[in-house]
């Protein structure tokens, strides 16, 4: 005696119709998700004043002469938010200006990758910059290698520049308020 052929059971049948739909399905997302990642246009973008901003933030912060320290400081408080110049003078702290006048520092800073949006909530911009920062001093001394003369009629040895700058290179998160065109705050990395 035969058995009667029984019929496939539907459900099997639409289940694997759902699972290759539910696979083409996750391949396509993957697929636009990998598209999306290395198309340049889908990166956040800046207005371009708030990217000179940054730019024009982190060199003057970064920046700095003896002769002129307190203009430059003023500079750098001007670009950011009553906020941002209550964080930047604790920060520094009370001697900071006479540490700058008393050593006869110069720095001069160069940007060397960024200013790069890291972020855009409402309307804050954080932004990845890096410099080279270049800082000179002076030390008090005499002008030559030759020792000290016993003659105590001068009052005062003239300066001589140190050796060689120190470069150093500073990474900052610097996060600006696009409504008041000012920086909000700065994270040395």
């Amino acid at each position: 005696m035969r058995l009667p052929r029984l019929p496939r059971p539907r459900r099997l049948y639409h289940s694997r119709v759902a699972a290759g739909i539910a696979l083409v399905l996750a391949a396509a997302a993957a697929g636009t998700a990998v598209r999306s990642l290395l198309d340049d246009d889908a990166l956040p973008e800046a207005p371009p004043s708030t990217v000179d901003l940054v730019s024009d933030f982190a060199v003057a912060v970064t920046s700095f002469d003896h002769r002129t320290a307190a203009q430059d400081i003023a500079e750098v408080l001007d670009l950011g938010t009553r906020g941002f110049e209550s964080e930047f003078r604790n920060a520094m702290g009370d001697d900071f200006l006479s540490g700058i006048e008393g050593s006869k520092s110069v720095s001069v800073s160069q940007i060397v990758a960024g200013p790069t949006l890291q972020s855009r909530v409402d309307e804050s911009s954080t932004f990845l910059v890096v410099v080279n920062q270049s800082i000179s001093t002076q030390v008090e001394g005499p002008a030559s290698s030759e020792p000290a003369s016993q003659d105590t009629s001068t009052t005062a040895s003239p300066a001589t520049p140190a050796a060689a700058p120190r470069v150093v290179r500073v990474g900052m998160l610097v996060t600006v308020d696009e409504a008041s065109s000012k920086v909000e705050s700065v994270q040395i990395l």
